[in-house]
């Protein structure tokens, strides 16, 4: 929560958030909820996508999202986690820097948007 205030609900949890506060839930279950030092301003604001221990599910959603990819990937790969951040104008940086650093091998075809990720680096 940046600013105001946000409800969270799901089947298992009612949490209200405060600015500063900050939950992570996978499944409906509450993995994480604790206060963070605000920036002075979201990342998303400048450009900037910023993620922290997000599992790569949630990473090729945010890719998805940001850029309208039809992604091929091999869901055993689910278990990767990333941290980082990566640009919401420059598709090839966004690409690089997320899967770089997890040893990940992956084709991009930019005239059909088609992301297909082929598995770990050997």
């Amino acid at each position: 929560c940046y600013t105001g205030k946000v409800k969270v609900a799901t089947k298992n949890v009612i949490k209200k958030l405060q600015p500063g506060h900050m939950i992570k839930l996978i499944d409906g279950e509450m993995v994480l909820f604790k206060q963070t030092e605000l920036p002075s301003e979201p990342s998303w604001m400048n450009g900037v996508t910023k993620l922290e221990n997000e599992s790569l599910t949630r990473v090729l959603d945010e890719l998805n999202h940001l850029y309208g990819l039809r992604i091929e990937y091999d869901q055993t790969l689910n278990h990767l986690e990333y941290t980082g951040s990566f640009p919401n104008q420059d598709i090839n940086a966004a690409l690089k820097l997320v899967f770089d650093p997890l040893n990940i091998h992956y084709t991009y075809d930019q005239p059909n948007n088609e992301l297909v990720i082929l598995g770990l680096n050997p």
